[in-house]
């Protein structure tokens, strides 16, 4: 059987398009949304992995430089 048969209404086609359509733009929105949170994450998330590399870097400098 034919995804779109050809003995149904043009109209009904088109709705039923219309229908996929709106489905796929909603799960559009909602991955590209899913990914902003996800990729804004990883940056705070490397931005607190470089403090704390800076912060070791120092506190091994001290203590290295025995002060």
């Amino acid at each position: 059987m034919a995804k779109y048969p050809a003995k149904q209404p043009l109209v009904s086609v088109v709705d039923t398009i219309a229908k996929q359509l709106a489905q796929i733009e909603m799960d559009l929105k909602s991955r590209t949304a899913a990914y902003s949170t996800l990729k804004t994450n990883l940056e705070n998330l490397e931005k607190k992995s470089m403090c704390v590399s800076a912060s070791l870097r120092v506190w091994l400098g001290r203590v290295l430089a025995g002060t």
